[in-house]
């Protein structure tokens, strides 16, 4: 009997330690939600993180010049973000350091980049510029750089990679567009707008979200459906601030956005527009976001199933005592 009463004691002692292990990775993948952004100050430009809820704020990096475009590449662990500065010595170029800012290395110069967005799977980096074009290269070095569209003044830009699109709001003509990845096969989504600025994706429910700031009207986020149909206004956050940056966390269904004004913020709502609230106030301002959610390295089975722990561990405690009950 002491060696059936070992064998269960071993059992609930396993059962606890994969309860214990999945709570810590609940944790962790909690732990690892950020937010980053971009942030100009006169030529002092920052890129800082938070958490989700906008506690624990860290500066990453200071002294850049116009960091208008910022993109994670949460499978290894970097950032790639933009710099212009116009007066001399000019500053043209993309630079990828890791999360935590260390290690920065200058990808692309000559050219001057705005917004940014990744192909990781595919190896490849894209912006826009502002010669009008986009423009795409290799990730790992920036590398064979290859124009893709030509056009006026674009702005932001998102990729669906599944459905092999990229998306741009663009400033001249004011429109929301998008073509093949190759830049083949444009249309133009959008009009009618003023001064368009970030766009992001959800192409699971098929919709692309954009901010926009008119004379009249201020600044609101819009989405539609991803061919340009049905069209809304989800957000009007009035004539003090525009939206220039917008990332989407497609797991909580919230949108975050910078309000970039005097002061600027970091904002999240509903993906509706519903239950705004602020997160991070008094700020510089603000221009890009991106969101660092679950990264690969976070064991997501016990993250998003914690029920489903809790229930092996029930399992295995009462099959572990009906042993020991029919040994007694």
């Amino acid at each position: 009997m002491k060696s059936t009463h070992n064998t269960v004691v071993r059992s609930l002692l396993v059962c606890i330690l994969i309860f214990s292990q999945g709570l810590l990775f609940v944790s962790a993948a909690q732990a690892a939600d950020k937010i980053y952004w971009t942030e100009t100050d006169l030529g002092n430009d920052e890129i800082k993180r938070a958490n989700l809820d906008g506690s624990e704020v860290e500066g990453l990096l200071s002294g850049l010049e116009r960091t208008l475009g910022i993109a994670l590449d949460l499978v290894n662990e970097k950032m790639y973000f933009t710099e212009n500065k116009w007066t001399a010595p000019t500053v043209h170029r993309i630079t990828r350091a890791n999360l935590d800012g260390s290690d920065p290395v200058v990808l692309v110069t000559g050219y001057v980049p705005f917004g940014i967005a990744l192909d990781v799977a595919g190896g490849k980096i894209y912006w826009t510029d502002q010669s009008g074009d986009i423009y795409r290269a290799n990730l790992e070095d920036g590398s064979g750089v290859e124009s893709l569209v030509s056009t006026s003044g674009p702005y932001g830009i998102a990729l669906d990679l599944d459905g092999g699109k990229m998306y741009w709001t663009d400033t001249d003509p004011d429109r929301v567009a998008r073509a093949n990845l190759d830049g083949s096969n444009v249309e133009t989504l959008a009009t009618n707008l003023n001064r368009d600025t970030a766009i992001a994706l959800d192409p699971d429910e098929g919709k692309v979200y954009w901010g926009d700031w008119h004379f009249s009207e201020g600044g609101r986020i819009w989405r539609a459906n991803l061919d340009g149909s049905a069209l809304e206004e989800v957000l009007n956050i009035g004539m003090d601030h525009t939206p220039y940056g917008i990332a989407l966390d497609l797991f909580n269904d919230k949108i975050y956005y910078t309000l970039t004004g005097t002061p600027s913020s970091i904002m999240r709502a509903n993906l509706d527009g519903s239950d705004a609230e602020s997160l991070v106030t008094g700020l510089n301002s603000t221009y890009r976001i991106a969101l660092q959610l679950e990264p690969p390295t976070t064991p997501i089975t016990f993250a998003r199933w914690p029920l489903a722990v809790i229930l092996l561990f029930v399992a295995a405690v009462t099959l572990s005592m009906r042993r020991y009950r029919t040994v007694i």
